[in-house]
């Protein structure tokens, strides 16, 4: 999958993944800083600074 076909996938902002390593990759290779989340849905999120701390503030955990 490359960047554009995620862009795809994520119109709200949150790029998910089921490996914490592929999100890392995808949160190092961003143009802004990411931040990691463990989502509801069992995948690791990857969003944006300013999202990450809305949903870090209603309940949400960042990944290790």
């Amino acid at each position: 999958m490359n960047i554009e076909e995620v862009k795809l996938t994520a119109p709200n902002g949150v790029f998910k993944f089921n490996d914490l390593i592929n999100a890392r990759t995808f949160a190092g290779r961003a143009a802004k800083s990411m931040v990691i989340l463990l989502g509801d849905d069992g995948r690791y999120w990857v969003v944006s600074l300013g999202l990450g701390e809305e949903l870090v503030k209603s309940g949400y955990e960042v990944a290790e």
